[in-house]
């Protein structure tokens, strides 16, 4: 999209708290207008969200305590992607700790989707993961309270147009996994 607005230019940026792969960081902009305005972000390692489908063209979902909603969310897998890993063999190793489950097929949905871009420096690689079988029970990291849960690819579709997901991410690579799957009009 072409447009003739300014943008403005990073001036310079702190770190002013870092932990578990996140950061919080103040960046001061210079505004078109030549002023100086700050802002506060969050920041992180870059993570892949995944639309797992097993043979039998179930959804795979985790039913996870999300400690910013301070609530169990039903979303699809994910993870951040460790130093020396590429975002496929993330999709591979996070749905197998996550869910035990090990896919036949993974493809990238698209470029990475920003989650927040007003307050977040962070994207998300969507993926679709199928043909996925059950390999072993799942071994999730001690904070991760999560438990899997097998959903019928129409009711986990009548789930989502009728608002019953909650978790952003889940809903746009959904989104992107279905039309895929041409299962959108």
């Amino acid at each position: 999209m072409a447009s003739t607005l300014k943008s403005p230019r990073l001036a310079d940026e702190e770190v002013l708290q870092q932990w578990y792969g996140k950061r919080v960081l103040k960046r001061n902009f210079k505004l078109p207008d030549g002023t100086i305005s700050d802002f506060y972000v969050f920041g992180g390692t870059i993570p892949v969200i995944i639309f797992p489908l097993t043979q039998n063209k179930e959804v795979i979902t985790v039913w996870q305590f999300r400690y910013g909603a301070n609530k169990f969310i039903l979303e699809i897998p994910g993870g951040n992607i460790k130093k020396n890993e590429t975002p496929r063999e993330t999709v591979e190793n996070e749905l197998l700790e996550e869910t035990g489950y090990l896919p036949k097929e993974i493809y990238q949905l698209g470029k990475p989707i920003w989650f927040d871009p007003a307050s977040f420096t962070v994207s998300y690689f969507p993926f679709i993961a199928l043909g996925c079988k059950k390999i072993k029970e799942p071994n999730p990291e001690r904070t991760e309270i999560m438990e899997t849960i097998l959903v019928p690819l129409e009711e986990w579709i009548k789930m989502v147009s009728q608002g019953e997901i909650e978790d952003s991410k889940t809903l746009a690579v959904t989104l992107l996994a279905l039309t895929v799957l041409g299962r959108l009009c």
